[in-house]
């Protein structure tokens, strides 16, 4: 998916959905399938955040999890299910992504850690992803005055710049 199209998704479904964690199911979602919508696990699970269909029919009752729409619903619902049952955060990402127990928490085995560490630490990375930044006067400015200008623009546009930086 582009930027533009996650940010709509983000914007428009995903965080009016009072997800607990907005940014951190994008984060998840662009971990596991880079974003793809079309994703199929090894493991059988499916679409832009990767869902088991048999457990999204069984616990939400969505049947469709290939199709964007039934995905992002099936696992926001699924988010919400399993944080109202654990009352965290990091308990609800591992009991999403992992077959765990009732006794056990993010913090009982280090692959859990690591799953947890890797979401918090791609936060930035898929916040970039969404939003990316807008070009600064310096970056028009050292694209134009590099010496490879000529090979980046073509001449219609770098006579463009060329004229906006003399006023």
């Amino acid at each position: 998916m582009t930027s533009r199209e996650l940010r709509v998704l983000y914007e428009s479904i995903i965080k009016p959905f009072g997800h607990p964690d907005p940014m951190g199911f994008m984060t998840r979602a662009l971990i596991m399938t880079e974003g793809d919508p079309d994703y199929i696990g090894m493991d059988g699970k499916r679409g832009f955040m990767p869902v088991d269909p048999t457990r999204a029919l069984e616990e939400v009752g969505v049947s469709d999890v290939q199709s964007l729409q039934g995905n992002v619903i099936a696992a926001l619902t699924m988010d919400r299910m399993l944080f109202e049952s654990y009352r965290t955060i990091n308990d609800m990402i591992i009991a999403f992504h992992f077959d765990i127990g009732d006794e056990e928490t993010w913090n009982s085995q280090p692959k859990y850690k690591a799953f947890i560490k890797d979401v918090d630490d791609s936060r930035a990375d898929a916040r970039l992803m969404i939003y990316p930044p807008r070009a600064t006067v310096k970056d028009v400015i050292s694209l134009v005055s590099g010496s490879d200008a000529d090979e980046r623009l073509d001449t219609k546009e770098l006579n463009f710049f060329k004229r906006l930086m003399r006023g």
